[in-house]
């Protein structure tokens, strides 16, 4: 059985309209995907304490995820309804409706960059 014409249909979108403007720093944006179901989001996050849970650290090339609202070190916030940030067994649950899910929406927050300039004395 050849199904590589099933996902023709298929579509990604974020309900940001004009990326430059509400993905400031520090907003919150919602990302809706459409993808087959049992296949990944193509999104690589940190899961391992809860100080930098759900910052973004990849986007597959070829994923559904590529060319939308998200970039490398946003935060995911929800995923398909559910608070990820808490709790690793939610964030677990949350991936796997995910993974399971035709439609999946996820909400992710842009951080806050601060300037800074450090300037090195030696001998102090």
């Amino acid at each position: 059985v050849d199904d590589t014409d099933a996902d023709d249909d298929l579509q990604a979108f974020s309900r940001v309209t004009d990326v430059d403007s509400l993905c400031q720093p520090g907003n919150v944006h919602e990302v809706l995907v459409d993808k087959l179901a049992q296949s990944a989001l193509g999104l690589q996050i940190i899961k391992s304490s809860p100080e930098i849970t759900g910052i973004v650290i990849g986007i597959d090339t070829y994923g559904p995820l590529r060319g939308l609202a998200v970039k490398k070190g946003d935060r995911l916030i929800t995923l398909c309804g559910i608070p990820v940030l808490t709790d690793t067994a939610l964030m677990d649950e949350a991936l796997m409706i995910a993974w399971n899910n035709k439609s999946v929406c996820a909400e992710f927050q842009r951080p806050v960059h601060f300037p800074a300039t450090i300037i090195r004395t030696y001998g102090k």
